[in-house]
């Protein structure tokens, strides 16, 4: 295509050039967008309001991934934007299309889609106005991060910790994918705990190029060991956090771009994890294999098919709008309900009792569309999205500067598009706390005779490493 573009890259990650053609992928891109839009407006025209919602969304989302192209050069995962855009599409397209394609249509949800086409220009404004580059986060921003026998002990008593408590609360079947055990356990102690080792294990993860080998594998059999014991439990989302900190932290160290392999494993997990979704309904309801087919469970039960369902329901009943107290109430969830027994519940806990009374039904998940639609009304998704992004921009361009709090963001990208703000705030600050433990503790160098080969102190470590180099 003709003209050229100016694309802001780095000597330490990319050759720099002046000029580069204008990316074909992007004009593709940018084309897709055009039509959608088109299409949308033919379908508004036309009372197929649906349909035309679908197309906004698509559209808004094809010119998201295109003004990341056209700013980076290259598709890079480790910009937590692509992830961002991915998940806020998914979770905003998958239902409608689908009823769209099956002809289906429930009271509000071409409304919900509408709120996540709206979401998505707030997040294309802002990001159309900065035109902020992604710059890789070479090792050397991570090299003060240095684990030590104390961290490594953490992480272990923190796991250790973790099954205890299970089984203090009456858990006895570990390996069942019985997720109906996660009844019981789902507590504030056990929430905290989670994310108390997702920090510890994120800590250690960034100090992994100053690991000996058998440190390395020290490390690896825990985290092996508790991940294990999630999936036994039928839980997917309480390791998930640690996992994306390590793939954005290696594929920016590696200066990583986008290919077919990364493709090809991104599915293979995505895969997985729908697997384990599908194996643990059919344990938790073996009737359901009945009443429904295996693909029917796969596109109709699936994890971004029901999260948008809460804004569908606040779509169909008359509610009056809480005008920004669920943001400027987010502080309370740290106060523990015993010192404050009539603190409100959640907005997820608060939706269920809506929707279902006293029956506690799992799978719809909260997200930022629907906080920002009861605060604001229509409005509130365009504003709420425009100031993430704002964040985003933030993020990417100090990212060097901050790399612990940027990986630490990008691990919560999927937690972002299925929680309330009140609860990606309290991930924020616990898993910042725990990594500003885990700094604190690795100033004990001390470690037992039998695993001093594996801490090294850090004067004789870095001469073991430059000898090997």
């Amino acid at each position: 295509m003709a003209g050229s573009i100016a694309v802001g890259t780095s000597e330490l990650e990319r050759p720099r050039l002046a000029l580069l053609p204008f990316p074909t992928s992007v004009g593709i891109l940018l084309g897709v967008a055009l039509c959608a839009h088109l299409a949308a407006m033919v379908c508004a025209l036309t009372g197929s309001g649906l349909a035309a919602a679908v197309y906004l969304v698509g559209g808004q989302f094809a010119l998201s991934l295109g003004l990341l192209r056209l700013y980076n050069g290259v598709w890079v995962f480790q910009d937590l934007r692509l992830p961002m855009v991915v998940f806020l599409f998914l979770y905003g397209f998958s239902l409608p299309a689908i009823s769209v394609l099956r002809g289906t249509y429930s009271p509000g949800l071409t409304e919900a889609a509408l709120l996540y086409g709206t979401a998505f220009a707030g997040f294309n404004v802002v990001q159309w106005w900065f035109k902020q580059p992604w710059r890789d986060v070479p090792a050397s921003a991570l090299a003060w991060v240095r684990p030590t026998f104390a961290n490594a002990a953490l992480v272990l008593l923190g796991f250790i910790a973790v099954v205890g408590y299970a089984y203090s609360k009456g858990t006895r079947q570990f390996l069942t994918l019985d997720r109906t055990q996660m009844t019981w356990l789902y507590t504030q102690t056990w929430v905290v705990s989670m994310l108390l080792m997702n920090g510890f294990v994120m800590y250690m993860f960034a100090g992994w190029p100053s690991m000996t080998r058998n440190a390395k594998r020290l490390v690896v059999w825990t985290v092996l060991a508790y991940v294990i014991f999630h999936l036994g439990l039928g839980n997917r989302r309480d390791f998930l956090a640690m996992f994306l900190f390590l793939v954005g932290m290696l594929a920016s160290r590696r200066r990583s771009v986008i290919g077919f392999r990364t493709m090809l494993v991104a599915f293979l997990a995505f895969s997985g994890f729908m697997l384990v979704g599908i194996v643990r309904q059919i344990r938790s309801a073996p009737w359901t294999l009945y009443t429904m087919t295996p693909l029917t469970m796969v596109t109709e039960q699936n994890e971004f098919v029901m999260p948008i369902q809460t804004a569908t329901y606040y779509m169909s009943i008359d509610r009056p709008f809480m005008l920004g107290m669920t943001y400027l109430a987010a502080p309370g969830a740290f106060i523990p309900r015993v010192l404050w027994p009539e603190k409100p519940i959640g907005l997820s806990s608060q939706f269920n009792r809506d929707k279902f009374g006293d029956v506690i039904v799992p799978g719809f998940a909260y997200t930022p569309i629907t906080e920002a639609y009861i605060n604001f009304s229509f409005v509130g998704p365009f504003i709420v999205l425009s100031l993430i992004s704002l964040a985003s921009v933030f993020l990417v361009r100090h990212a060097r500067d901050r790399p612990l709090l940027y990986f630490l963001c990008f691990s919560l990208v999927l937690d972002f598009n299925r929680g309330e703000s009140a609860g990606v705030l309290y991930s924020l600050v616990v898993i910042g706390a725990a990594f500003a433990l885990m700094r604190f503790v690795s100033q004990i160098q001390w470690a037992p005779s039998a695993f001093r080969e594996m801490w090294p102190p850090p004067a004789l470590a870095d001469g073991v490493e430059g000898a090997r180099e």
